[in-house]
């Protein structure tokens, strides 16, 4: 499950990346917590793969301008 899965935003949507977008930064950084944990207890992932995870989200966010702690 990727973050717009499990934001459950459909990532078929000409705008579903600009969605992402739209939230401020504290619920931006809220959904990527949720993720963190639903990928270390529900579906069991390394911390690599977590890691990895993350660092995409982090990027995407960046190349459009928005800080995350």
């Amino acid at each position: 499950m990727n973050f717009l899965l499990f934001l459950q935003i459909n990532k078929d949507d000409d705008d579903c990346y600009s969605k992402l977008l739209k939230y401020d930064v504290k619920t931006i950084e809220n959904f990527i917590r949720d993720y963190i944990m639903d990928m270390r207890r529900r579906r069991n992932l390394s911390s690599s793969t977590i890691n990895r995870n993350c660092a995409a989200i982090k990027h995407f966010f960046d190349i459009n301008d928005i800080d995350l702690r």
